[in-house]
């Protein structure tokens, strides 16, 4: 169908696929699982910017001091940040999570669309580059190259790896995929959909191999380090937690590189089947910016344990001060009216004036429920004072 043939009215009703037999397309109210992926991605989302939050914190109000490593964990989540937004914006405007033939296909041909598509392809590379880079950094912090020259070659090696290899990825992005004012808005003829899928192999490829490296540096280095077990199993736990970025790689790599996924999923329903991919593929980001930045929240949890403790030990001081004070002064206010009512200097005191009706009024009980005189109140020396 040449489409350059048809009206705007005519292209506007157009799916981006043909339905099913005996399904008619539903571009106003589609069904979509849009909703569970924007879920997950928010919820983690939330917890990177608490993260980095926490270790920023930690580092500038706590520790009261940075290094390169810190930034460059801010620049990752930042990236980070801005990969998630655009596969969030995606999600909310249904290219992903409905079925294909429930999408016009002015959406998937409009600037907007193809523009996106090519910042989700360029801000992967970037980010999964800086998270390395920040922990490989952290790691050079810790095992400085005098004090261990194997440890610290390691980690200068990884360094120029992931600043070569990225370098790479990332140029043939731009070169191949990246906009031109000839092209309209549309993505440039040689990044076609094989190519993008190509480069997510490489890039899924790419972010596992270098998350394996990384790992393999840091658990002997840890344990190399003069620690208690505790503290060495506590700080290899942290550390573990990149194997659920490397086993997101894993899981994006199958769904990029098998070649019967791809076929039925570009055959079948695309908009749908690719959503997968997608969260994958930014979850391992995220995961990989929490991983850098938990070493340095339990300085911020000894902190705010401090401060919680000291707040709670003020307020129970302040309660029973304050209990003290209202008992005191009830003692006070009793021993005032027991001194006026034994007033004898008068012969009678004012409250003894009082009419008849009154007198009851001037009782008060005691500790067994009689009833005593007022000129019968205990004195100071006993002990209700």
């Amino acid at each position: 169908m040449d489409l350059n043939a048809l009206t705007p009215e005519q292209l506007y009703q157009l799916p981006a696929m043909a339905p099913p037999p005996g399904i008619e397309s539903n571009f106003d109210n589609p069904e979509s699982i849009a909703y569970q992926a924007i879920a997950t991605l928010s919820i983690f989302l939330s917890v990177m910017v608490i993260a980095v939050g926490g270790r920023m914190y930690s580092r500038l109000c706590i520790v009261k001091r940075t290094g390169l490593d810190d930034w460059t964990a801010v620049l990752a989540a930042l990236f980070t940040a801005g990969l998630a937004g655009t596969a969030l914006y995606q999600l909310n405007q249904n290219w992903f999570g409905p079925h294909t033939w429930d999408i016009r296909l002015v959406e998937f041909i409009s600037p907007t669309y193809n523009r996106l598509i090519f910042v989700l392809t360029i801000l992967l590379p970037v980010a999964s580059f800086l998270v390395k880079i920040s922990i490989l950094l952290f790691l050079g912090r810790i095992f400085p190259r005098r004090a261990s020259p194997k440890t610290g070659a390691a980690i200068y090696i990884g360094l120029a790896l992931n600043v070569l290899s990225y370098s790479a990825l990332i140029i043939t992005t731009g070169v191949l995929c990246g906009p031109r004012a000839q092209d309209l808005g549309q993505l440039p003829a040689q990044c076609e959909p094989e190519v993008r899928q190509d480069l997510g192999i490489a890039t899924a490829c790419l972010n596992a191999a270098l998350d394996i490296y990384v790992l393999v540096v840091a658990i002997p280095a840890v344990l190399s380090l003069q620690l208690a077990p505790r503290k060495k199993v506590g700080i290899i736990a942290v550390m573990g937690m990149g194997v659920i970025a490397i086993v997101f790689s894993i899981v994006t790599l199958y769904y990029r590189a098998d070649g019967s996924y791809r076929a039925s999923a570009a055959a079948n329903d695309p908009a749908r089947t690719q959503m997968a991919p997608l969260i994958f593929t930014v979850l391992e980001p995220i995961f990989g910016v929490i991983t850098a930045c938990l070493p340095a929240l339990p300085a911020l949890w000894i902190e705010l344990s401090k401060v919680a403790g000291s707040s709670l030990r003020s307020l129970l001081s302040r309660s029973r001060g304050a209990s003290s004070f209202s008992l005191s002064r009830t003692n006070r206010e009793y021993k005032k009216s027991a001194y006026e009512l034994r007033d004898q200097s008068k012969g009678e005191s004012t409250l003894m004036s009082k009419s008849l009706d009154d007198r009851d009024a001037t009782f008060t009980h005691d500790t067994e429920g009689q009833y005593v005189a007022p000129h019968e109140f205990p004195t100071q020396n006993d002990r209700y004072l």
